[in-house]
């Protein structure tokens, strides 16, 4: 059962990792550098000591990319999804798919339809439809959304807003966010005023209160 936040007891609610984006990430590569040799006339012996390079230096940026705050966001909800439509869609791609059920008020898929704007690979990176869908998917109670949006307004120069971050971050650890505990206690020991403390606590309070049955309809 989720807490309300301020005197928060995080219970864990599910893994955070790296193996789904992983896994599709080094796809992504494999394909890219089969067609990138396609084009080039090497040896047996160049061959093989090209691709060994290459895919060496891919996954060890994989394995750095996939244990990233936001990386940590993608995997958590996807593995946590039981491969719900809005997650199927998205491990497949299918940016219409993923776009009819969000504007259908999905909060999972609109937390995957932000995900796509930001990773500009399904359709252009877009930070407004980002921030938008993210923001929908927030208020609608997804935790991973709400983990998102906390560290886009800790880390972006464009939307910096530290007790913002804190809210939305305290929010997601209140539905048993480990990450997003974990991240909230980083910037409030790091980044914030006693006074900005206070007041990102008084509004995830507020949001809580009003939106309690959204977080248990997000729950299901």
């Amino acid at each position: 059962m989720a807490e309300q936040p301020l005197a928060l007891a995080v219970s864990p609610k599910r893994p955070c990792g790296g193996p789904f984006v992983f896994y599709a990430q080094l796809s992504r590569y494999t394909n890219q550098l089969k067609e990138g040799l396609g084009t080039m006339k090497l040896a047996p012996k160049q061959l093989f000591f090209t691709i060994v390079l290459v895919l060496s230096g891919a996954i060890v940026t994989l394995v750095i990319n996939s244990t990233s705050p936001i990386a940590a966001v993608s995997n958590s909800a996807f593995l946590h999804s039981d491969v719900k439509p809005a997650a199927a869609a998205y491990g497949r791609r299918d940016f219409e798919t993923v776009r009819k059920l969000a504007e259908q008020g999905d909060d999972q898929a609109q937390y995957y339809l932000g995900r796509m704007y930001e990773e500009g690979t399904t359709v252009p990176e877009s930070w407004e439809e980002k921030l938008k869908w993210y923001r929908l998917a927030a208020d609608n109670g997804n935790d991973s959304a709400q983990y998102a949006l906390g560290v886009l307004y800790h880390t972006s120069s464009r939307s910096r807003d530290y007790v913002e971050a804190h809210k939305w971050l305290n929010l997601a650890a209140a539905q048993g966010n480990e990450s997003a505990a974990m991240y909230r206690d980083t910037v409030a020991e790091r980044t914030m005023s006693h006074a900005e403390l206070l007041k990102a606590e008084k509004l995830a309070a507020d949001w809580w209160s009003s939106n309690k049955i959204r977080v248990s309809k997000a729950e299901r």
